[in-house]
């Protein structure tokens, strides 16, 4: 069985300077994520590997965890999810913590809609939507069935989401990062965001105002369902 550890986040590649960091409790926090195989397990509280994904703990590390497809409340009507658990691979579980904390430094949070997908499940979804402009055709999987995609929003410090013209998960052009229907402080609200992710080296996708891809996404495809203890 794979061990782990809980891994402190330090270096100068991804925290930020004691200069410039954002005066709050959430600065030089531990991320909830797995240390190779070969590291001795010395917590209990740890995660563990699983083909390489790493779970994020959203809760303690200041996100808002907003994971629709654990509940009912999305495009489906169904749950999907199990739980709300959120799995990436490391480095991209690193990058997520970095736009936090960047946005931190705004008075924002980032609201977590979405992380790793099994691909089974992007079959279930594709199967309802059956348009690959906004679910991948689990033929070749999605970068969130690679663990390397997120979908997400903004709120402010107290977690009131901030409008961004539509809601997530909105198949329309109206989700379209460039749209004319947004007013300006939506447009605004949005660039915001691209421009937090664009830092921590995500990508955004055009016809998806919420959808970021890191900006590394050759990891193969995988079918892990997270445990709910």
């Amino acid at each position: 069985m794979p061990r782990n550890i809980m891994i402190v986040l330090a270096g100068a590649n991804l925290l930020l300077s004691c200069d410039d960091a954002p005066k709050n409790h959430m600065v030089n926090q531990k991320i909830n994520v797995s240390a190779p195989a070969d590291v001795e397990v010395r917590d209990e509280h740890s995660e563990t590997i699983h083909e390489g994904l790493v779970r994020v703990n959203l809760d303690s590390l200041g996100f808002i965890n907003d994971m629709v497809y654990a509940t009912q409340n999305n495009f489906t009507r169904q749950q999907i999810y199990p739980c709300p658990e959120c799995y990436l691979r490391d480095e991209v579980a690193r990058a997520l913590l970095q736009a936090n904390q960047l946005a931190q430094k705004q008075k924002l949070r980032i609201i977590i809609y979405d992380c790793f997908r099994p691909i089974s499940l992007q079959q279930k979804m594709y199967d309802l939507v059956q348009n690959p402009d906004y679910v991948a055709h689990p033929k070749n999987g999605s970068k969130h069935n690679r663990g390397c995609a997120v979908d997400v929003g903004l709120a402010d410090f107290d977690g009131k989401p901030l409008n961004m013209g539509t809601q997530f998960d909105d198949f329309s052009e109206n989700a379209h990062y460039i749209n004319t229907r947004p007013n300006s402080q939506e447009r605004k609200n949005r660039k915001i965001l691209r421009d937090l992710m664009l830092e921590a080296k995500f990508l955004p996708y055009e016809k998806e105002w919420w959808h970021f891809n890191f900006n590394r996404t050759d990891f193969p495809t995988s079918n892990f369902q997270w445990n709910c203890n």
